[in-house]
């Protein structure tokens, strides 16, 4: 039921006959519903009133516009696809964010712990499974067969449960490391603070290539580099780690000794909703709350949510110099940013062909790092002086950050991914917090000169 302060507005002012023409009435009813029941739910009063016209005029407007804006059929099929299995959903519900983005968001009041998720079995993809390309790639690695199940039912032309999935997964992500811009990539390695990170090429492509032109019937994929790339970045934004026995355990198997070393990768539906980059990014200390159990795949809050309030667990623990390798942006405060501190070699750092490399979080001691400087008169000062050292070495580079999104926006965002008007606005956001965040780094660290 449509609240009787908007029932009139709402009516009047929405574009049905146009809103129709590209929709079925199971998607308008659905969109209407949702929108009347959020509109329902919140406390009204005379700011509210004003701030909720504000939205509706803004979605009414959005929805009455053309398909430059971005692709509603395909929007709506998603929402679909989630509406449809609502049930796996715990205390949560999908629902559309402006600009074009779904979300969970809670239903009631969530504490710490509850369940939020739960995915039955048959409906998780991992690299354990059976699938028609199996017999190709046989003991390869957990990234190369993921690859190959995502690339197998993203191009089938057969009906299944995981390829509704795994269309969920706009078709137009590249990963930067990925990207066919010769320029763009020699940009990044000029701004990145740690360059050796960047990838420059397709990682194991040639070998997976080898592969696919051995299948009978799909030889033209092997040299569809941006299939390859595509399906890349699709597992190291969304795919999560499994062992052969979590595996077991899920499929109501019964594990064999050394299973839990033996590891996979799983793609959990509706997980993807649960995980937005434009959030800041949160630091847990403890195990990242996702259980493998017999029979479904379940997921606990890692803290208290209000009834209304976007449900978000971030489980991507990367620093902003990989996650800006990964998929060409950084988030403000994230607490996974590591200090690459270069030491003499010892036995207690990672050692490379660079050197000896001790990483340093930002949210804790590295109490090898703090072993390795016990000899010093003061380890906690030598610590210190470690990080400074380092930092004084990124001073240029942290001054390059602004100039460096500046070039992102431009040539990437525009040229190279060719986005729509709502997503270059979600993008720019998330570079515009990035360089916030920067910028206020900067200000603090001048020194006034009377």
């Amino acid at each position: 039921m449509i609240h009787p302060l908007y029932h009139d507005y709402f009516f009047t002012n929405l574009d049905i006959e146009h809103f129709q023409t590209h929709l079925s009435p199971y998607k308008c009813n659905i969109l209407l519903y949702h929108t009347s029941t959020w509109i329902y739910s919140t406390n009204i009063s005379i700011f509210n009133y004003c701030m909720n016209t504000l939205v509706l005029l803004f979605f009414t407007c959005l929805i009455s516009c053309s398909y430059a804006f971005f692709d509603i059929k395909s929007l709506y099929e998603k929402y679909k696809f989630y509406d449809e299995n609502s049930n796996f959903m715990q205390k949560t519900y999908v629902w559309l964010q402006p600009i074009a983005r779904l979300v969970a968001v809670a239903t009631e009041e969530i504490k710490k712990g509850d369940l939020v998720l739960s995915v039955p079995a048959s409906k998780v993809v991992t690299t354990f499974d059976d699938f028609e390309w199996s017999e190709h790639f046989k003991n390869k690695s957990p990234e190369f067969i993921g690859c190959a199940i995502l690339i197998h039912y993203k191009t089938s032309l057969n009906a299944s449960e995981p390829k509704d999935y795994i269309n969920q997964f706009p078709s137009d992500i590249d990963a930067p490391g990925t990207w066919y811009d010769a320029e763009g990539k020699e940009w990044l390695m000029k701004y990145s603070e740690y360059p050796h990170k960047l990838r420059t090429n397709y990682t194991g492509f040639d070998e997976f290539s080898n592969i696919v032109v051995a299948i009978p019937g799909v030889r033209e994929l092997a040299w569809e580099e941006r299939s390859y790339s595509w399906a890349l970045t699709v597992l190291s934004s969304y795919g999560m780690p499994i062992t052969k026995k979590e595996w077991k355990t899920l499929k109501g198997l019964t594990p064999s000794a050394g299973d839990e070393k033996i590891q996979g990768i799983a793609l959990i539906p509706f997980l993807e909703i649960y995980n937005n980059y434009v959030k800041p990014d949160n630091f847990h200390p403890e195990k990242y709350p996702l259980e493998f159990t017999n029979g479904a795949v379940k997921l606990y809050s890692q803290r208290d949510y209000k009834t209304g309030e976007e449900v978000y667990i971030p489980y991507d623990k990367k620093g902003s110099h990989d996650l800006l390798c990964d998929r060409g942006f950084t988030i403000e405060m994230n607490s996974h940013d590591l200090f690459e501190v270069k030491e003499r070699p010892s036995s207690l750092c990672t050692m490379t062909e660079r050197g000896c490399i001790f990483y340093l979080p930002t949210t804790e001691v590295n109490q090898k790092y703090l072993e390795f400087n016990k000899d010093k008169a003061n380890p906690e000062l030598a610590y210190r002086q470690g990080v400074r050292r380092e930092i004084k070495n990124l001073k240029h580079s942290i001054r390059s950050q602004r100039r460096r999104l500046r070039i992102l926006e431009d040539r990437f965002l525009k040229l190279t991914f060719q986005l729509g008007i709502t997503e270059k606005w979600a993008a720019y956001k998330a570079l515009a917090l990035a360089d916030r965040q920067l910028l206020l780094k900067e200000l603090k660290s001048l020194t006034l000169i009377n």
